[in-house]
This record gives C-alpha cells, sequence and structure tokens, in this order.
C-alpha cells in the first residue's frame, strides 16, 4: 500500500520479544516501513495488565529503553492507559516528549487528555485518541449505531483543536457488531479526520477484499494536507471539506 508506518500493539514482548522484533523491524526496513511500538505507561495510577509496562515511569527508566529501541531502529511509540490530567501527569506527558524527542521518535498517547496544542511545541507528538473512537465502536452495539451522527460531530469539535487518532477506516466487518456506516463513509474518514500519523483499523484481510480503485485511492492519499478549507455542514449531520496535497 505504501504506507509509511505500522504499529506492533500490546504484549508484543511477550508474544515476539525484542530478539524477533528486531528481526521484523529489519525486514520493515527492507519494505520502506517504520516500526512503532505500543507501551502501557504504567504506575499506581494504572492497573490495565497489557505489557510491556513500567518503563517509561522514570528519566532513567525512559533513557535506557530509549536507547535499546533506537539502536534496534525503532520508529515511535504509542504509549496508552495514562492516569487524568492532573498536575503531575500533565508533568508525565511532558517528561516523556522531552526524553524522546533527541531519539527522534514519534509518539501518539492512547487513553490520554486533550493536548490542546503540544505539537505546536513538541512536532515529534503526531497524534492523540482522546475520543471514542473506532475502538469503542467494537464494544458494543450502541456505540456502532452512534457512529455515524459522532463522526459527522468530531470536525466541529475534537479534531479543530488538534490531531485526534481515531483509528479510521473498517471497510470489511466488525466481529460481533453490525455496522452503521457504509464503505464510502469510512473511506471519507481517511481524508476527513486530521492526524500526524493517520492509524487505519482496517486489517490487511479487509483491504485485499476492497476495489483496486479503493486500494489505488488509498495508497494516493497524501501524507501531509497543504490546505483544507471548510465548504459546508452542520455538527452531527454532515460535514464538508475540500483538502488539497502533495502525493507521496
Amino acid at each position: 500500500m505504501g504506507w509509511r508506518y505500522c504499529l506492533i500493539d500490546a504484549l508484543w514482548d511477550k508474544q515476539i520479544g525484542y530478539q524477533k522484533l528486531e528481526d521484523l523491524i529489519g525486514y520493515a526496513r527492507d519494505k520502506g516501513v517504520g516500526v512503532l511500538l505500543w507501551y502501557n505507561s504504567a504506575g499506581d495510577f494504572n492497573s490495565a495488565p497489557q505489557t510491556p509496562r513500567n518503563f517509561l515511569l522514570t528519566h532513567e527508566r525512559r533513557g535506557r529503553e530509549f536507547k535499546r529501541l533506537k539502536a534496534m531502529g525503532v520508529a515511535g511509540l504509542k504509549i496508552d492507559f495514562f492516569g487524568g490530567d492532573g498536575q503531575s501527569m500533565i508533568g508525565y506527558y511532558l517528561d516523556i516528549l522531552d526524553d524522546a524527542e533527541p531519539f527522534g521518535f514519534l509518539i501518539n498517547f492512547h487513553g490520554a487528555m486533550l493536548p490542546r496544542g503540544w505539537q505546536r511545541t513538541y512536532p515529534h507528538l503526531m497524534t492523540v485518541e482522546a475520543i471514542r473512537g473506532l475502538e469503542f465502536v467494537t464494544f458494543e452495539q450502541k456505540n456502532a449505531d452512534e457512529e455515524p451522527k459522532h463522526a459527522a460531530m468530531l470536525p466541529f469539535t475534537r479534531n479543530v483543536f488538534d490531531p485526534m487518532d481515531f483509528t479510521p477506516m473498517v471497510l470489511d466487518r466488525i466481529n460481533g457488531i453490525q455496522r452503521r456506516t457504509t464503505s464510502a463513509f469510512e473511506l471519507a474518514l481517511s481524508v476527513m479526520f486530521t492526524s500526524g500519523i493517520q492509524h487505519y483499523a482496517e486489517i490487511p484481510e479487509g483491504i485485499a477484499k476492497a476495489p483496486p480503485y479503493v486500494r489505488g485511492f488509498l495508497k494516493g492519499v497524501p501524507n501531509v494536507w497543504d490546505d483544507t478549507k471548510f465548504l459546508d455542514g452542520y455538527p452531527g449531520k454532515f460535514v464538508v471539506l475540500a483538502r488539497r496535497g502533495e502525493g507521496r
């Protein structure tokens, strides 16, 4: 597809391990793909069991882990399960961004608060969840029922402030859930939502089922938008944006 990054999600340390991960990163590099790794933010504020956890809590721990990841060729981190928006937690976010910058890591905060402009100070902050995204649609039918209205609200609300990792676009199916959006609606989300890295939710098998013209369109979606104009819309009902960007 020509996409530049791929996320290796939670439990990679147990299911793959560092040595096999390094082999995978080398394989991806040969294909022109950068690897992003999921981490649990961990700490007393977080009882989520998914690993790896407890590697990012202090400057010293982050330094050791970041050096190891840099040597392996990791491109960035998706860090999940933050604990609120108190002063100490804000400091934790910013400490991670400060420590990641010298290594050139791209950062994605999940289970996180709305950062309100941090990407202007930290341009390596690619995106932040802080939204009831596609993950919530997979949890229960009620969320899927609300997705059309919810998605049509976001360009007027949440996504106005900061890059948003909705993880859009399911073209095929969601196990145990009846979709309430058309494939055309889902495809439009690849352009409608603003995110430093647009993290598509569709799996390879789903992409393979898409018509050739759909795959061709997705191959050509620009990595960076040079201009965006609002044409028409009403919050929660519809939105029309015109976006311009150079090809890959």
